[in-house]
């Protein structure tokens, strides 16, 4: 029921709250262990509020209706810079686009609001501004959970690759 929920952007003073998120994010997908969860969430209060202060994060904070001062959940926008690329519009023409890369990130729910449409509801907020800013695409890393979710609203799997370097002998 997305009706019992508001949205409201994130501002300076969420970082340490969307820090907590991200955290809580790594730690249920098996990632951060107990050892990293100080460090982690202090490094990521410090590089979000930055983010926030210069536009290159942008996000949004999920609140039940009945209580806009609880915070149920997130998501956000990070631009990260890279070079400039083609990019053929819906219209059929090849702009050249700045180097940013806008990725979806920190969607999180808080466990006793899951399953609630939070995620959706913030979602389509996302979109809606990505939208209005004039992006032509989104880019997101999804989970096995949230897959479901991200296809539903059009988004579709792609062809990256990783290759994991560690344990890699120098050369």
């Amino acid at each position: 029921m997305t009706d019992a929920f508001v949205i409201r952007a994130a501002t300076i003073d969420d970082a340490d709250l969307i820090a907590r998120q991200r955290v809580a994010m790594w730690v249920d997908m098996g990632v951060a262990t107990p050892d990293v969860v100080t460090h982690l969430h202090h490094d990521c209060t410090t590089a979000i509020a930055g983010h926030l202060k210069t536009g290159a994060y942008v996000g949004w904070l999920a609140a039940q209706a009945d209580a806009p001062g609880a915070v149920v959940g997130g998501a956000g926008v990070h631009f990260r810079h890279v070079l400039p690329l083609p990019v053929r519009g819906h219209d059929g023409i090849t702009r050249v686009e700045p180097g940013r890369h806008p990725t979806v990130v920190n969607v999180y729910t808080e466990p006793t609001h899951r399953r609630r449409g939070v995620a959706r509801l913030l979602m389509l907020r996302v979109i809606d501004w990505a939208v209005a800013e004039g992006l032509t695409t989104l880019f997101l890393h999804a989970t096995p959970e949230g897959r479901g979710l991200y296809a539903s609203l059009g988004f579709a799997p792609t062809g990256d690759m990783r290759l994991d370097l560690r344990g890699r002998p120098r050369v």
